[in-house]
């Protein structure tokens, strides 16, 4: 009987705990795919500080298919690809992108950045790419910087004569081969892939989700674990395709997607997903140059549609010329707007630009420019008369600007990048201008964009996309509930459900002792803990002279040279959501609890003394001995100096190798495990049991 008992015990208890697993692997999924809710930084376009932004995230996100439209994700992409803009000199390097990443549980050790600390060229890429481990599978995250990139502005120009844009399919390459390294060095390979990109690195990440689309078995994933999200992408694919987990986010009005037109040719490679422009799509104003001459003023004609103007700019453009035209062009111009955003990021403002140029190119000159031009208008292109006065041209501008007064505007090496493209510049826009003034209709593109170009180029600033991007979460527009994190301290928990009525959130948490940094992670759905950390025990003949030293003013005064010592220094360690953990002072004394290996301690007579600096401080509290040899010491600590346990009566250390007391933390899969083992365990023997018994009934 007593036997059948047992074996039934062994049964029942297996059986309880096969049947906790499914619901402590659920209760960890929950956990893992909680929603966080904070700030992080990024850098502005033409600012030098980064600025706060709202980010909302959850490892959720990434338990549907890639191909499905997920506007939280779409969101989050936009943020992390936002944290990869760094500034001209550097200075930001990828730390933005880092911080970003650690607030969301990526991983800081296993992050791999290239060429952000560098100084770009023509064909570099900057990117950071880490990874995590969700309740979805492991998810490598993969950020490209998009802004702020100075002489990539090289590449973006370089189209080739065939294929893909050059420049684009250069980087591209490089970005492929770095994934593919990443996962062989971190064993990674079968991860779900995220990448994000802005502007040229989001035509980068558009061929790069086409590749991968192309190749799973090189990555060992399918469609569905693929996630890219292009920002305001130009298109440089020259083939036509829509991969459903590639979603290239653009505004109507941006004219940066427009501009390698698809009457060349060029293509972008997923699902264009649209934002919804903020300023009035009637906001350009046009410029008509033949009712100028004649008299009028640009106040006799009509605005234009934005998005209207841009694709028959980009239309006009490319029917003037093409691409391999273009391509002469390309090195130059995009050498020529590096310098500019380099001249501009650097600190020259707009001021000191136009003042420059004023002076440089005078009335006078540009009345003579004006009249060659005109004289141009009737002659035809590339005949002799044609190239001898662009060529004059050229040299009377290239002549102006090394003459000019640079010095503090330019660099000696960036005047040689201007001049070096005045000659190949006109040689493209002077066709475009004689074919814009001498057309049948009467707006001028060149002279509307020229006119235009603020508000044109600000459709492409990162600061005027967000809330553009948060229109369509529903996070942003109707709000959502961010279910608070634990708040712990010196091992209580703290319930904001337990806060008394008519006391603030964040005036609860600040009452318990947290900062203001910690109430922000815990309202963010953080958890934030300052664990009490018991530290080494030593005895006092094991200490050095240093130590001794600390505590010998106290005994002596005391009278206490002959009782035993036990020195420790203990600390408080505080972790907020997925940072490092670190060692803190806190703002006063908490209650702790340590536990001592003493034979023969009477705890009557026992006191912990803290000694900081030359300050020793009795701590009071309360001893409570167990058997023999066990002490366990409540007492208030604020996280600062050594602490010495004295016993007045004759004790023995029973170990002086006393390990430090570990932090509080969650043992319930460790538990499982060990549960399922031994369950497992016994129920075989039971089973062995059972058929023994039988075959000795038998």
């Amino acid at each position: 009987m007593k036997l059948r008992t047992r074996i039934l015990s062994f049964v029942t208890a297996a059986a309880a705990a096969v049947f906790a697993m499914p619901l402590c692997a659920f209760a960890e999924e929950e956990e893992q795919d909680r929603l966080y809710h904070g700030t992080y930084l990024y850098l502005p376009s033409f600012t030098k500080e980064s600025t706060p932004e709202e980010y909302y995230y959850s490892d959720a996100f990434f338990a549907s298919s890639g191909k499905e439209k997920n506007d939280h994700l779409r969101t989050a992409s936009f943020d992390l690809v936002t944290t990869g803009f760094c500034s001209s000199d550097r200075e930001t390097k990828s730390s933005n992108a880092i911080d970003f990443l650690r607030k969301i549980g990526f991983s800081t050790e296993d992050i791999v950045i290239n060429d952000m600390e560098e100084e770009p060229q023509a064909n570099t890429l900057g990117s950071v790419i880490s990874h995590k481990k969700t309740s979805h599978g492991e998810v490598i995250a993969v950020c490209t910087r998009g802004a702020r990139y100075s002489k990539e502005w090289i590449g973006n120009f370089d189209c080739g004569s065939e294929g893909d844009i050059h420049g684009f399919t250069v980087a591209s390459d490089m970005l492929i081969e770095r994934i593919k390294d990443y996962e062989e060095q971190y064993d990674l390979k079968g991860a779900k892939l995220w990448l994000v990109g802005f502007s040229r690195s989001g035509g980068v990440c558009d061929l790069t989700g086409r590749y991968i689309n192309t190749h799973l078995d090189e990555f060992g994933i399918s469609e569905d674990d693929l996630y890219v999200y292009t920002f305001e992408a130009p298109k440089v694919s020259a083939e036509d395709t829509n991969f459903e987990n590639i979603h290239n986010v653009i505004s109507p009005i941006d004219i940066v997607p427009k501009f390698y037109p698809a009457v060349w040719g060029f293509y972008d490679c997923g699902v264009e997903e649209l934002l919804e422009p903020e300023i009035p799509m009637e906001s350009v104003k046009t410029i008509d140059l033949k009712s100028i001459a004649k008299g009028g003023t640009d106040a006799d004609t009509d605005p234009v549609a934005l998005d209207k103007f841009e694709d028959d700019f980009i239309e006009f453009v490319a029917s003037s010329t093409d691409r391999e035209e273009f391509s002469v062009l390309g090195e130059h111009l995009g050498g020529l707007i590096a310098v500019m955003q380099d001249v501009i990021n650097g600190g020259v403002g707009m001021k000191e630009l136009r003042s420059y140029i004023k002076e440089t190119f005078s009335t006078w000159f540009m009345v003579k420019t004006g009249a060659r031009l005109l004289g141009m208008m009737s002659e035809d292109i590339d005949s002799s008369d044609y190239n001898r006065d662009v060529k004059a041209l050229s040299n009377a501008v290239v002549e102006q600007l090394e003459e000019s007064d640079y010095e503090g505007i330019f660099t000696d090496e960036q005047m040689e990048t201007i001049t070096a493209a005045v000659t190949p510049l006109l040689d493209f826009a002077i066709p475009v201008i004689i074919n814009d003034y001498n057309g049948e209709i009467t707006l001028s593109y060149l002279a509307t964009l020229i006119y235009c170009a603020g508000d044109i180029g600000d459709q492409h600033m990162s600061q005027i996309l967000f809330p553009q991007v948060r229109a369509l979460d529903p996070y942003f527009t109707e709000g959502v509930e961010v279910a608070p994190g634990k708040a712990t301290l010196a091992g209580q928990e703290f319930d904001l459900s337990e806060a008394p009525a008519g006391l603030t959130e964040h005036d609860y948490y600040s009452q318990q002792g947290f900062t203001d940094e910690d109430i922000e992670y815990i309202l963010g759905g953080y958890d934030v803990s300052y664990d009490f950390i018991m530290g080494e025990c030593k005895a006092f003949d094991e200490l050095d002279e240093t130590s001794k030293a600390m505590i010998e003013p106290y005994l002596e005064k005391e009278g206490l040279e002959a009782a035993d010592i036990l020195m420790f220094t203990p600390s408080f360690e505080r972790t907020r959501g997925f940072d490092e953990p670190e060692t803190v002072k806190l703002d006063k004394k908490r209650a702790v609890t340590a536990q001592f290996d003493l034979e023969g301690a009477d705890a009557g007579k026992l006191r912990i003394v803290c000694v900081n600096g030359t300050k020793a401080e009795e701590l009071g509290g309360e001893f409570e001995t167990e058997g023999e040899s066990g002490v366990t010491a409540r007492f208030e600590y604020v996280g600062e100096g050594s602490c010495f346990l004295i016993s007045e009566a004759p004790a023995t250390v029973e170990k002086n190798d006393k390990k430090s007391a570990e932090k509080t933390e969650d043992k319930s899969n460790k538990v499982l495990w060990l549960a399922i083992i031994g369950g497992t365990g016994l129920v075989i023997a039971a089973v062995v049991i059972v058929v023994a018994a039988k075959r000795k009934k038998g």
